[in-house]
């Protein structure tokens, strides 16, 4: 019965030291995998993520009240008030850039998970947006599409405010993934 176990050539250990190493090595090559698989995937969650924060990044354009060609707010100059007026075309075009950021281009899902309070605030500036922007049309005489619709005071300051808090929202996200990525 011993002899069994022990060979004379000691072939059978050298079998089971094979049989050993194969699983062995089998072990470790998928533990790498798992591993490289996990890396591969939070890189491209990562980058999805930073994409989703760049599309964002992009609609400040529209709510700067800085004239340069996308902003909303603008200054007309035939106002002799100087107040600010919100122009139909860009509001439109806004309107039309949020929902393809967040439902065309699959960057709300990323944003709604990730960034929830970017997202609650770019909604609210929307609702702002969108509220002077039907007051206006309300008001607009029958048939007449107006190009700007005159904003107050509040309006102005309230957009202000809004840019600010984007601005820094966005700030904040961006370093803290940029910590998340030195880890």
């Amino acid at each position: 019965m011993c002899e069994f176990f022990i060979d004379n050539d000691g072939e059978l250990i050298a079998a089971l030291v094979a049989v050993g190493l194969f699983f062995l090595g089998g072990n470790q090559w998928r533990k790498q995998r798992n591993k490289e698989l996990t890396v591969k995937t939070k890189e491209e969650l990562n980058s999805k993520k930073l994409e989703a924060l760049m599309a964002v990044w992009s609609l400040l354009k529209f709510m700067t009240l800085k004239d340069n060609g996308y902003n909303i707010y603008v200054n007309i100059p035939e106002d002799s008030f100087k107040n600010k007026h919100q122009c139909v075309q860009r509001s439109q075009l806004f309107f039309e850039s949020v929902s393809k950021l967040f439902y065309d281009d699959g960057h709300g899902l990323y944003i709604s998970q990730y960034y929830r309070e970017i997202r609650n605030h770019l909604f609210d500036c929307r609702r702002h947006y969108k509220f002077h922007y039907d007051k206006g049309m309300l008001n607009a005489k029958k048939g007449e599409q107006p190009s700007f619709i005159r904003l107050d005071k509040k309006g102005i300051k309230r957009a202000q405010l809004n840019y600010d808090r984007m601005n820094s929202l966005l700030k904040n996200a961006m370093k803290e993934f940029e910590k998340a990525l030195e880890v």
